[in-house]
């Protein structure tokens, strides 16, 4: 009798096929023992420690934040003014995305800033 294999994503917990290296349901990286490496979605990668919109909304990977900063755009332009942003990425070891975000914080147009980013 042979027993099929499956892999159990970490973020959603649904089960997938043993040789997936993503997440069908939501595309996070499974890691597989056999993958010590390959493709890595980094935008799905969790962040030590969340970033949290000042409505309680957490933010866990690049992912959630770029949609976040969608849905909510007036929150995120004043994070972005305030350099919160500028903070949370300096802070991830991202010096490359803090300083994009220092400089789209001085744009003079608040809202053509935070689409540059």
């Amino acid at each position: 009798m042979d027993v099929a294999m499956v892999q159990t994503c970490s973020k959603c917990s649904r089960a997938n096929p043993a040789e997936a290296v993503y997440c069908y349901f939501d595309g996070f990286v499974l890691g597989g023992p056999s993958r010590p490496g390959g493709p890595v979605a980094v935008g799905a990668q969790v962040f030590a420690h969340p970033f949290v919109f000042p409505g309680g909304r957490q933010c866990r990977s690049f992912d959630e934040l770029a949609i976040a900063c969608q849905e909510e755009w007036a929150a995120a332009r004043d994070l972005l003014r305030q350099g919160y942003l500028e903070n949370f990425f300096g802070g991830l070891g991202r010096v490359d995305l803090a300083l994009a975000a220092k400089e789209a914080a001085k744009f003079p147009d608040a809202d053509l800033g935070l689409h540059q980013l």
